[in-house]
């Protein structure tokens, strides 16, 4: 009987590495392809968390420039309940600058920070400051012919907590509110917050 020749057999972790090699360029392209369609969902989703800035009430006392602390922040707004104070630079009596927090029993934090005017500052600049949170973030639709001129920016940055700001100018304060959270209420909150608020 002649001899045959010998099947060449592949041994299982040969099979394994090859399988893996191929693998690798098909989840690369699938990954290129695939990742910025989900990215637009995600943002999509975010964006569905984003208030009608038109909601915002213009309609509110006038606040003067010689207000003390307690009057502009007061112990309660709503159901919110301010929070001990906390030391920040920019919260000081001489520059008539603030900083607080507000939060809800069952949870949700306002940051509210408050400022006198200064003379180096456009009203586009004011309304759009404190809103941009790196690539995530869209411009701030700016309302300046309002009888309160205010600003609105939501960023809804793909690795971070969606993040909404209205800032708005009452006499010769800045006035700026921001809330962080994971909720889908997150903007909603935020426009209860201001909404209640006096000033």
């Amino acid at each position: 009987m002649a001899n045959q020749p010998k099947e060449t057999k592949f041994p299982c972790c040969s099979i394994l590495v090859i399988t893996a090699l191929l693998a690798i360029p098909v989840c690369i392209c699938s990954f290129w392809i695939w990742f910025p369609v989900a990215g637009a969902l995600v943002v999509d989703l975010f964006q569905q968390d984003a208030i009608d800035p038109q909601l915002f009430n213009t309609n509110r006392e006038p606040l003067p420039d010689d207000a003390v602390e307690a009057q502009i922040f007061p112990q309660q707004i709503g159901e919110y309940l301010l929070q001990p104070s906390i030391d920040r630079a920019e919260r000081t009596d001489s520059q008539r600058s603030y900083f607080h927090e507000y939060k809800l029993p069952f949870g949700g934090t306002i940051h509210f920070r408050v400022s006198l005017l200064k003379d180096d500052y456009s009203q586009e600049k004011l309304l759009s400051s404190g809103t941009n949170c790196g690539d995530g973030s869209g411009p701030a639709k700016v309302f300046s012919d309002e009888r309160l001129p205010f600003g609105y920016a939501i960023c809804n940055s793909f690795f971070a907590r969606t993040h909404h700001t209205l800032n708005w100018i009452n006499g010769n304060w800045i006035l700026s509110a921001s809330s962080a959270s994971i909720l889908n209420s997150d903007g909603n909150m935020l426009l209860d917050f201001v909404n209640q608020y006096d000033y």
